[in-house]
């Protein structure tokens, strides 16, 4: 029986927790997929990469709009793309 219980996040909490994660991840993919972008050749591969792009882009723009919505862009590291 330990001295301190943890009290679970608040709900809050959880949504932030999420939202920042949601925003990394994407950040991520899109760093994937543009350096796969440089390596392809084949026109169908060139072609669903830019797609892939394109999409992890405005998604990654969506999610940072949310962020600063809410308020959770206080740190330097949120910033847009390029």
């Amino acid at each position: 029986m330990g001295i301190f219980k943890l009290r679970p996040p608040a709900p809050e909490e959880d949504e932030r927790r999420e939202l920042l994660d949601a925003l990394a991840d994407t950040k991520q993919r899109l760093e994937t997929a543009r350096n796969c972008f440089e390596y392809v050749c084949e026109p169908e591969l060139v072609d669903a990469t830019a797609f892939e792009i394109k999409s992890l882009e405005a998604r990654y723009s969506y999610l940072l709009r949310r962020v600063r919505e809410e308020g959770y862009d206080n740190r330097p590291a949120f910033k847009p793309l390029r």
